[in-house]
């Protein structure tokens, strides 16, 4: 089993994760308990058991082996994650629903989105009510490497594997599922740094920033890689290009471009990209940004009331040390409907607009 290699920049992750705002709000219920020893498919427990029929919680998670609640179950089916490791702890659920898909995610933290990739899916299972299971493997300090998802009639919860510093005073924790919801649209979200990146080329092309200009399409890509590298902590401009896997472009290019029918435009002479198909890293990006030649200002986001959203943006271009021209810019852009591991955005640009903002 592979094993995640030492990540250092935790600062940057934990900025990210804050600047993501992804998840989701659901109204929690308090829902009536009771203790009782409770018998479900010969495992036995004294442990809570909730009786909600229309109660969202999908598992109840038991983390620390000295805490009472884990040291209530006698018995729990183990699941076999073949995870081998000197930090790995055994955790023990309690499924509160039927049919609830539950899986143990592999993940990596990608610095260029804001967010986690799926290296591996280590187990998937549908559970049986009040039944207990447990499996082993390893709880990460600042980054996580492991995630447990849980989804039940098209709601979703998650639950990073890591310390949280309670030890035997934890408590018990109810995983509940949520309809999915990408996070608020912010000036330091990622998403953001994409919908910039079509306003400025909006503004230098007339509003084409599509794909019948292969050096905008490209162009546009590679601005908002590297603003993002650059929030995430990252010198974009060391002298060195970056390097990106096929799994990062194609997150990138499916939020840019989601009408885009998948086969690339062609890579301009002395663009901003290079495509090696043979290398690990098959994208190497030339750094861009507008520097003097630009400069923005955020306008907030209004709700079309038809499921898009309007990203406004007033963009100053400098075409001469004597002059500055202003272009107001609306992106129109539309949450997804549910969680796809492709598109750890959460959203997709659907077209560049002109509008009319405040003077600057």
């Amino acid at each position: 089993m592979k094993k995640a290699a030492a990540i250092i920049l935790s600062l940057a992750f934990l900025l990210s994760l804050a600047a993501c705002g992804g998840g989701s709000e659901s109204e929690t219920t308090t829902a009536a308990t009771e203790q009782a020893s409770a018998v479900n498919a010969g495992i036995e427990s004294t442990v809570a058991v909730t009786e909600r029929d229309d109660d969202p919680t999908f598992l109840t998670l038991f983390r620390y082996p000295d805490s009472k609640e884990y040291k209530a179950i006698k018995k729990a089916e183990k699941i076999e994650t073949g995870i081998d490791g000197e930090f790995n702890e055994t955790w023990k659920f309690r499924a509160e629903k039927d049919g609830v898909k539950v899986g143990l995610e592999y993940i990596s933290w990608v610095n260029e989105v804001g967010n986690f990739q799926i290296i591996e899916n280590i187990f998937e299972i549908e559970t049986e009510k009040g039944k207990y299971y447990e499996f082993s493997c390893t709880v990460g300090e600042a980054i996580p490497e492991y995630r447990l998802v849980a989804e039940y009639g098209g709601l979703r919860a998650e639950y990073n594997i890591q310390y949280d510093g309670m030890g035997d005073e934890s408590k018990a924790v109810e995983l509940i599922g949520e309809k999915y919801y990408p996070g608020e649209i912010t000036e330091d979200s990622p998403f953001y740094a994409l919908c910039l990146s079509h306003a400025i080329t909006a503004a230098d092309n007339d509003n084409d920033t599509a794909v019948k200009d292969n050096y905008a399409f490209w162009q546009t890509f590679a601005f908002a890689v590297t603003q993002n590298y650059e929030a995430a902590g990252g010198d974009a401009f060391n002298g060195e290009n970056l390097k990106l896997t096929e799994w990062v472009a194609r997150a990138y290019i499916s939020a840019l471009y989601p009408s885009f029918n998948g086969a690339y435009p062609d890579f301009p002479d002395g663009g901003y990209v290079v495509y090696t198909p043979q290398a690990y890293e098959e994208y190497e990006i030339m750094p861009c940004s507008y520097g003097d030649l630009h400069s923005s200002e955020f306008y907030g986001v209004e709700d079309n009331g038809d499921g898009t959203y309007t990203v406004k943006i007033k963009v100053y271009t400098y075409p001469d040390e004597y002059e500055v021209l202003e272009a107001d810019k609306a992106v129109i852009v539309k949450p997804l409907d549910s969680y796809d591991e492709n598109n750890p955005f959460g959203y997709t640009v659907l077209r560049v607009e002109d509008c009319e903002l405040p003077k600057g």
